[in-house]
């Protein structure tokens, strides 16, 4: 009967435990270190307290936490092992959590590092995510349900008030004391309105509690939090602010707002924020490198704004997977959170981050490749820092490499090479107009992608063939296309770029390069094979074209503009499109 309960000491058998001691008592029940006594494994062991047991709402709800808590398997959620009756009134046995509340570390001073608290909160943020998808609310996350253990690792605890939507009345979401400012604006207004949303509001306003050292509304009366949260205007982050970095008070902002609609959409969202967010502080506190990208990650990235006196913004990307490599950096499919576009995310390899040739090469290009836009050129859409390190973020094209459809066509017509590299000529004629020199064309670097020819990797990244040497006084580039003076290690002027055009057009033609030794015979100042000696049927025009933009002396060649303007003519006489359809589609890298 429940008249019978009485508060247990150490050595009472409960069940198949014996009680060894108390662990935690609070107003309604006592929770037990206990022992189960066949199997020696320790658990903690919750009851209700003598006079608590006789009151049939509160077995009731005490029995739905336990029922409901189980339900949840989640490596954050405390695991609940038993549920039985011990002379009249209920216990149920669950993992001993041994470590300290987030509202004790917030009392008794300094908490946790911020690093270490996004981590515990975005732990925290997955937990929910797993109540939600289960179909539960919480309803009471504060710091007081949330207590790390020794290791580190968040348990989130009291599933007390945890109900699906449709259980959820009136009366029944207000939590007692100073968890009211915890508790969500339609909690209190329209509690069967309430999702998973509120939870998200809890979070956030747990992190500023824990954070700030105060909670978002200070005051003791309950009429006067009430009145505060239901308020339009947004709370005052003000305390928060001069205490963290501005990317956890944009999500603590974020959290709190008071219109559930302006909240992250879920948990998952929030948890991928958190991570992001400590991620960032990580790699910008941090002198040593920085951890590859893995899919599935949010990064939090210093995008620097092309106006001098604009500060930096942080820019959000979810990376998607990896594309691939090159000899500066490493290309990523990733989202642009804020954007919501697809974008190829390149990351200057940690081995370049102290060489300052290649740190100054990749701003410079960066930032010109951004003011640049040409349909056949790729659009740069953000630059800026990770952590010790650079990143690109840009256009992400998907089709086939001009390389793998010239594999496929063989020797192709004047009118076939005319449009793939008019098209080309025409995007390298804008790059030099914006004071760039590409440095690297070749057919691999450039894309057939949504029917368009699209120029990319400028000198950034480099493909299997590209040949590595120092930044500064040698030959950058592909040997097959270099022009002599690449491959002499001289100056570069546009004419590089043009000459190794000539060279892609050449190659289309006759099926073959316009030199027997890339390297030997342009090191020797041997001329470009005549494009007669392949083929007789070309016309005039197009022979007199490859032979001037092949000359060995640079100022000799024709502009970029100028080949695209003597290709026009025979552009028009084929569709590229029959041959990209036979090519194997790809990602630029």
């Amino acid at each position: 009967m429940a008249g019978q309960v009485r508060e247990c000491k150490a050595g009472d058998r409960i069940g198949n435990y014996t009680v060894l001691r108390v662990l935690a008592k609070g107003n309604l029940g006592a929770v037990y270190l206990a022992e189960h006594y066949l199997l020696k494994r320790q658990v903690g062991l919750k009851m209700l307290l003598p006079g608590k047991a006789d009151d049939a709402a509160l077995r009731e709800l005490f029995l739905k936490e336990a029922v409901v808590t189980a339900t949840f398997q989640h490596p954050n959620v405390v695991a609940i092992h038993d549920i039985g009756e011990y002379e009249g009134g209920p216990y149920y046995t669950m993992d001993i959590i041994e470590g300290r509340t987030l509202s004790s570390r917030t009392e008794s001073g300094p908490s946790l590092p911020t690093v270490q608290l996004l981590e515990v909160f975005g732990r925290i943020a997955d937990a929910l995510l797993a109540v939600h998808d289960q179909g539960y609310v919480h309803r009471c996350v504060h710091p007081g349900t949330i207590t790390v253990r020794s290791s580190g690792e968040p348990v989130l605890l009291d599933f007390g008030l945890a109900a699906t939507p449709a259980e959820i009345e009136q009366g029944t979401a207000i939590p007692a004391g100073g968890h009211l400012c915890h508790t969500a604006p339609e909690l209190l207004r329209d509690p069967p309105r309430a999702d998973g949303r509120a939870d998200i509001f809890s979070l956030g306003a747990t992190m500023f509690t824990v954070l700030a050292g105060r909670t978002i509304v200070q005051s003791d009366d309950r009429d006067a939090v009430v009145t505060e949260t239901l308020k339009s205007t947004p709370f005052d982050l003000s305390p928060l602010a001069s205490r963290v970095p501005d990317a956890v008070t944009a999500i603590v902002a974020k959290c709190i707002e008071k219109d559930p609609d302006r909240r992250y959409r879920n948990a998952g969202d929030l948890r991928k924020a958190l991570e992001a967010a400590a991620d960032h502080l990580k790699v910008t506190e941090s002198d040593g490198a920085v951890a590859a990208p893995k899919a599935g990650q949010v990064l939090l990235l210093n995008v620097e704004q092309s106006s001098e006196t604009a500060t930096d913004v942080l820019q959000q990307y979810e990376v998607r997977k990896y594309i691939g490599s090159g000899q500066f950096g490493d290309v990523y499919h990733a989202r642009d959170v804020a954007g919501d576009r697809d974008v190829a995310l390149k990351i200057l390899n940690q081995q370049w981050v102290a060489d300052t040739d290649a740190t100054t090469r990749f701003r410079r290009e960066a930032a010109l490749m951004a003011r640049l836009s040409h349909p056949n050129v790729v659009n740069v859409f953000d630059f800026g820092r990770y952590g010790q390190t650079l990143f690109i973020a840009m256009e992400l094209l998907v089709g086939s490499t001009l390389q793998a459809i010239m594999r496929l066509a063989g020797r192709m017509s004047p009118g076939q090479a005319a449009s793939y590299m008019m098209p080309v000529f025409e995007g390298l004629a804008a790059v030099h107009e914006a004071g760039a020199i590409h440095r690297d064309v070749k057919p691999s670097n450039v894309m057939l992608a949504g029917g368009r020819l699209v120029i990319c990797d400028f000198g950034i990244a480099r493909a299997d063939d590209t040949l590595t040497v120092t930044m500064s006084g040698a030959f950058i580039g592909t040997p097959a296309y270099a022009s002599p003076e690449q491959v002499r290690g001289e100056k570069l002027t546009t004419g590089s770029d043009v000459f190794s055009g000539g060279v892609m057009l050449y190659e289309m033609l006759c099926g073959k390069r316009p030199f027997k030794e890339a390297i030997p015979d342009r090191l020797r100042g041997e001329p470009a094979v005549p494009v007669t000696e392949h083929r007789a049927d070309l016309p005039a025009e197009i022979t007199d074209l490859l032979s001037r933009a092949l000359d060995g002396d640079p100022s000799a060649r024709p502009a970029a503009h100028e080949v695209a303007a003597a290709l026009v003519p025979f552009a028009a006489m084929d569709d590229p499109t029959i041959v990209q359809d036979r090519a194997k589609p790809g990602a630029n890298q």
